[in-house]
């Protein structure tokens, strides 16, 4: 199962004992395909609700069982992903130019 699954250390002797539980993460094997899809809506028109429809499309062979995920993120301002990731955007270039 992929996700965090709970693992049990557990070592006994005969004047002590001791166990230990951590949390282990499985990943599924396989390629990570991630799939992006941006909805600007806009609330000017004097509306206080829209509703949007965002199809989830899984491939139909060579998919991992239980490895599917969404993943949801709203942001209040046009600009917010951008400001949220300046500190990345400021940083040393690395690499050649054609790159940065």
């Amino acid at each position: 199962a992929a996700g965090r699954v709970p693992l049990t250390v557990t070592a006994q002797s005969g004047v002590a004992a001791d166990r230990v539980v951590r949390q282990l993460l499985v990943e599924p094997e396989g390629v990570t395909k991630s799939y992006s899809h941006g909805v600007f809506i806009s609330l000017s028109a004097g509306g206080s609700t829209q509703t949007e429809s965002v199809p989830l499309m899984l491939p139909a062979e060579n998919v991992v069982p239980g490895s599917a995920r969404a993943v949801v993120s709203v942001v209040g301002d046009i600009m917010g992903p951008a400001l949220a990731n300046l500190d990345s955007l400021l940083k040393m270039p690395y690499g050649c130019g054609e790159q940065n």
